[in-house]
């Protein structure tokens, strides 16, 4: 009620801008300001699911995180698989096949990461720092002109610190590497350049620790842009879920580390959330998913800095690697709506969701209070209607609706 809705005004006017008195407004909302996500790496890749996919994606959530690892979109010869016919690789659909999902059904996009020492391509691992540097500005370069204006937010550098060590376990190191991770003050100041204002420049990490609030800290005491921070949450095992129900990490804690890392005035956003089903068997174990679903988006949506959640993967099967074995979804392999999807469409769609109807009054006044987000409003006189659509902010509470 405090952080998410505000009161809205609507004065009802005729042509010549007088006021209209009894009119009859119904008011229903139709997106949200907040955002709710997922990511969307199988588009387009799970045969005769395809359409289920797209079609569960579109009802519940409005912004959609894709990737671009350099290592998967740029060849050694320096091509690109940008396009939407480019060659499928599995989890990394072209931008151009998402660019257009999201277009048709009026979803934002994410870019996650730019750059990532996980996801460096082993066909560079022998340049030299500043070989490397060259490398990611003019892929910089090539993602902000082809994507920058049509792309809500990019996460510019992805794990920084949980890559630390990294190294060693693979045998090589990044190129950019160094003790103190100077590559993602680098990676900013390159990014800042290139990017235009209105795309959003974020970090994202799997750590809360002091040394991630320290690294973002002195980013932004340089004046380097950061336009969000966000947060994984990964559950991997049972054991970490039943961690959870056993409030090993208090939601009094949880939402500690949030409320601090709102004093550096970004927005925060939970950026990938894997909440798995296998503390019990069968109804059970997505019983006890859907609960901690509810647990945490309820606390998420309460922190007054979060401005997004995304959950990571849609559906059963589509998991990274050995991540699938927590049967972490949202729907099973056939697309079946479990509790936990269930639950969020129940969360978004009806109780974070506003409905009302009102009438003008003799200064052609209405006013209601809702989430913010985009609403239609229809004002009806008599046997006579008009349609509008009007976006409630904290900055937009007062709309003039003028009937033809």
């Amino acid at each position: 009620e405090r952080y998410r809705k505000g009161e809205a005004t609507l004065q009802v006017v005729n042509a010549a801008g007088s006021p209209v008195t009894n009119a009859t407004l119904t008011i229903r909302q139709k997106s949200h300001a907040f955002l709710f996500g997922c990511n969307i790496l199988p588009l387009g890749q799970l045969g005769e699911w395809n359409a289920a996919y797209e079609e569960k994606f579109a009802k519940l959530f409005n912004l959609a995180t894709t990737t671009f690892c350099l290592s998967e979109y740029r060849s050694e010869k320096g091509e690109y698989r940008f396009g939407a016919n480019a060659t499928n690789v599995w989890r990394r659909p072209p931008p151009d096949r998402v660019l257009a999902f999201c277009r048709k059904h009026g979803i934002a996009m994410k870019g996650q990461p730019l750059l990532a020492d996980s996801w460096h391509p082993e066909w560079a691992k022998k340049m030299t720092p500043d070989d490397a540097r060259a490398l990611y500005r003019e892929y910089f370069t090539r993602v902000a002109e082809r994507y920058g204006k049509d792309v809500l937010m990019f996460d510019v550098v992805n794990e920084a610190f949980l890559c630390k060590g990294r190294n060693k376990r693979r045998g090589w190191n990044f190129p950019l590497y160094t003790e103190d991770l100077g590559y993602v003050e680098w990676a900013f100041e390159t990014a800042q350049s290139l990017f235009p204002p209105e795309c959003r420049l974020t970090i994202n990490e799997a750590a809360t620790g002091d040394a991630y609030f320290r690294k973002i800290k002195a980013l932004l005491d340089k004046g380097i842009r950061l336009d969000g921070i966000g947060f994984q949450v990964h559950y991997f095992s049972a054991n970490a879920l039943q961690a959870h129900f056993d409030l090993k990490r208090h939601p009094a804690a949880l939402r500690e580390t949030y409320v601090k890392y709102g004093r550096l005035n970004r927005p925060l956003y939970i950026s990938e959330i894997t909440i798995p089903t296998t503390l019990a068997s069968g109804a059970e174990g997505e019983a006890l998913q859907a609960c901690a679903v509810e647990n945490l988006y309820r606390l998420w949506f309460s922190v007054p800095a979060m401005a997004g959640i995304t959950y990571w993967n849609l559906c059963n099967g589509a998991a990274w690697k050995t991540e699938g074995r927590t049967l972490a979804g949202l729907l099973d392999p056939q697309m079946r709506e479990k509790p936990a999807y269930q639950t969020l469409c129940r969360l978004i769609q009806r109780e974070w969701n506003t409905q009302a109807q009102t009438v003008s009054d003799a200064q052609g006044k209405a006013s209601f209070r809702g989430f913010y987000g985009t609403y239609d409003v229809v004002a009806r006189i008599g046997d006579k209607t008009q349609a509008f659509e009007i976006k409630l902010g904290k900055d937009t509470p007062t709309h003039q609706l003028k009937l033809k």
